[in-house]
């Protein structure tokens, strides 16, 4: 039975719903993606959260939409721009990219490491984090949906799910040229056209080229940080032969060359004395600068409408990424005192296959979906942990040789099996109620092959990189072993809906979710041998109330939400009894003694202020706490006893407040020389932990950024001038960090930041 939403919650978010619902007498709010034109557009936003064509204010679930008009005026390409429009949404962008929704968070974006936010495009699941660094041509809409979607989208939604959705080729030619250049020698090439060949067949394409210098230098090496060099494509073919059938075929495929993100240092290393640099972009790494992604993935769509009752659709997929690093160095020095290297060779690869069958079924009383999905993914990866100064400290042997340092490696390949069915039913009760129920059974099997093995007086393995050994030392083991699992859920929902008015609706939802267990790549199964059995997965029951619709004529439009999700068995490391030394060790992600609640709410919501003003807000709001969190600590006689640390400990990257405010000026300008709109935008965070642990050094506290849009758009509509601001403030922000303390790490207390100011101008031409 899940617990009562916290008054403290329910206050805040009903004060916040109220402020809208009197709206009509005082200036009000909304978000920065209402997802229309607020006074302007009558007809209803069209979703597919529900795997079906729904209007937007009938689906009970809290989502943002971002329209098509939203994604050309406010540059909204890839999934980097979504985190300053959606509430309670954080991403994390490195090599691999992570994402959290209402306090739930992915702990690793490793091989081994699922998502806990599904990643779609046009339906096809991205199954691994490298797969989730997308920058998506020709984009229609994006759907944010919050809360576990276990029964329509299956594993690894335990937090929600995003989805990208591209245009349908038009029936006319199509073209669009586009090119940016901005501070910090940036400079992108966009081109994307359509055209149908036949009556039946039509063919669009597209590529794009972004390039910046970057907003720091390696002092090591002299080569630019945090720049980018990105080409990404894509290609499709769509066949109508009768008007019951329909084929779209799909194919793209991103390179990005940008040189590795890197941390920077807050400390001064105790070590060499190296100081703190001032530009919160620059290092002074020695382990490189190289990395290469490369993803790429095709699809084919199938639909048949057999009737005005029932459509059926196959989606069949392929996926693939690849990535090379030279690694990243959490010292930020010119020696190896803490890193973790794979020497510019294979770090990580994943491959994925996914077949999905599926019947849509619509009567006046009566809607619904079934299906069937299977996925197989494989992925492979491994590293070195060099730990240079772990046998001897800087005042014994000043310069870091083999005869300092200890290297662990680690590498594993994952398997997955995973085959669904699934349906949801809508049923109207009445006219004005609505009732749903639906639910989906997943069998995943789960495969790895680990290997955890120390080599001692190496700088690097023989596995990663060449090197001697003053003397030879047989390595120590810790995993080399083979298992596989097998994890059985269903994941059910159901939901009332009730409409107060023609265009205002009201929900009552519970779902739940689960993201699959697997295997710790870290894990050490000389220390624990339980280890080999893998860990399970985590889950949440979510319970959430929902108020969504438009008023004054459309004037407003809005949707408020509040949730509370019960969150257990987390993927969290924990201490415990080991069999070998150390006594205690980290016993990886064995979840079953971690468990927390998630209370809070979201609040979206766009009005029209006057004829050529438009106001969007938005408002999260997330209160995570850890319920359980056992480690076992010595107790002082020669053993150990189990601690509930709950009550020290919190969620990481689950800030309580964020949220953001656009105001918007369209004008259409005299003489028919176009339309001019302006936008000038706010998104806040409060305070934000990375870690279980507060870190004051870490730690970000709350923060503003400010973003301006001045967008020139011609009568015709084929030309438009763009100038873009982003981070108007220069803010220095942290998005990640690391925390490492002891002379042994470098005291290596390091963080990612985000961009600083950047302003860039485009020129675009549509035909």
């Amino acid at each position: 039975m899940g617990r009562r939403i916290s008054t403290v919650g329910a206050v805040v978010a009903c004060r916040a719903l109220l402020a809208v619902l009197v709206a009509a007498t005082v200036p009000p709010a909304g978000p920065v993606h209402a997802a229309q034109a607020v006074a302007d557009q009558s007809d209803e936003i069209k979703v597919t959260a529900r795997r079906r064509v729904e209007a937007l204010n009938d689906v009970p679930i809290s989502m943002s939409v971002l329209s098509a008009s939203d994604v050309e005026l406010r540059d909204v390409s890839g999934i980097n721009a979504l985190e300053r429009m959606t509430p309670n949404l954080i991403l994390d962008i490195f090599s691999a990219t992570t994402m959290s929704i209402r306090g739930i968070t992915q702990q690793s974006a490793f091989v081994n490491g699922d998502p806990v936010v599904g990643l779609y495009v046009d339906d096809v699941f991205i199954s691994r984090p490298a797969g989730a660094i997308l920058d998506i041509l020709d984009l229609d809409h994006v759907e944010v949906l919050r809360g576990p979607q276990g029964t329509f989208y299956g594993r690894n939604t335990l937090g929600g799910a995003i989805k990208y959705v591209t245009r349908k080729i038009q029936s006319a030619p199509y073209l669009k040229l586009r090119v940016e250049g901005g501070m910090y020698d940036e400079h992108n090439f966009i081109v994307s056209g359509s055209t149908p060949v036949t009556d039946t067949l039509s063919i669009s394409g597209g590529f794009a080229y972004y390039k910046h210098d970057g907003f720091g230098t390696n002092h090591f090496t002299s080569a630019p940080r945090n720049n980018r060099d990105t080409l990404t494509g894509r290609a499709t073919v769509e066949w109508q032969p009768t008007p019951d059938l329909f084929f779209r075929a799909s194919y793209d495929r991103l390179t990005d060359k940008s040189n590795l993100k890197t941390l920077h240092r807050e400390t001064v290393e105790p070590n060499t004395g190296q100081a703190v640099y001032a530009n919160k972009y620059d290092t002074n790494s020695e382990l490189g600068d190289y990395s290469k992604i490369v993803t790429e993935g095709s699809s084919l769509l199938g639909q048949w409408t057999t009737s005005d009752q029932i459509t059926l659709k196959t989606i069949t997929a392929f996926r693939r990424n690849h990535i090379d690093s030279s690694g990243l160095d959490f010292d930020g020095t010119p020696q190896p005192i803490f890193e973790i290297a794979t020497y510019g060779g294979p770090s990580q690869s994943n491959h994925q296959f996914s077949e999905e069958l599926q019947a849509q079924f619509q009567t006046y009383r009566l809607q619904g979906v079934a299906g069937l999905y299977y996925v197989r993914a494989t992925g492979r990866g491994a590293f070195d942990t060099i730990l240079g100064r772990i046998i001897s400290p800087a005042p014994i042997v000043p310069v870091i040789t083999p005869f300092t340092a200890l290297t662990q490696n680690v590498g594993g390949v994952f398997g997955t099996k995973s085959f669904a069915a699934y349906g949801d039913v809508n049923v109207n009760i009445t006219d004005r109620l609505t009732a749903s129920a639906g639910g989906r059974w997943t069998e995943d099997k789960r495969s790895g092959a680990l290997t955890n093995t120390f080599y001692a007086f190496a700088i690097g393995s023989p596995l990663q990189h060449p090197y001697a050994p003053p003397f030879p030392i047989a390595p120590i083991v810790y995993s080399n072993y083979t298992n596989q699992v097998t994890f059985k859920v269903f994941t059910p929902r159901a939901s009332l809906t009730y409409k107060l008015a023609p265009n205002l609706n009201t929900y009552a939802a519970y779902a739940k979710g689960f993201t699959s267990g697997g295997f710790d790549i870290n894990g050490s199964a000389l220390q624990m041998p339980a280890v080999v059995n893998g860990f399970g997965p985590e889950r949440v029951d979510s319970y959430e109330i929902g108020l969504k619709g438009s008023l004054l004529d459309q004037r407003i439009n809005f949707s408020a939400a509040l949730f509370d999700a019960e969150y257990g068995d987390l993927q969290y490391a924990v201490q415990v009894p080991s069999a070998g030394p150390p006594p205690v060790s980290l016993g990886g992600f064995l979840g079953k003694g971690v468990s927390a609640t998630i209370r809070g709410g979201e609040l979206e919501g766009a009005a029209l202020l006057a004829k050529e003003w438009t106001l969007n807000a938005t408002l999260g709001y997330a209160n995570a706490k850890f319920d359980r969190y056992v480690n076992f600590v010595p107790n002082g006689a020669g053993g150990f006893v189990a601690n509930d640390q709950s009550g020290q400990l919190g969620l990481g990257k689950a800030p309580k407040w964020n949220g953001s405010v656009v105001l918007t000026w369209a004008h259409d300008l005299d003489g028919g020389l176009g339309n001019l709109t302006v936008d000038a935008a706010m998104n806040f965070r409060s305070m934000t932990h990375f870690f279980q642990t507060p870190e004051p050094l870490i730690d970000q506290p709350a923060y503003q950024l400010y973003d301006a849009d001045l967008v020139w758009t011609s009568e015709n509509d084929r030309w438009r001038f763009a100038l873009r601001g982003r981070n108007l403030g220069d803010k220095r922000y942290r998005t990640d960090g690391s925390v490492n303390h002891g002379a042994t790490f470098g005291d290596s207390v390091a963080a990612f930041y985000g961009p600083p100011r950047t302003v860039k101008a485009s020129v675009e031409f549509r035909y």
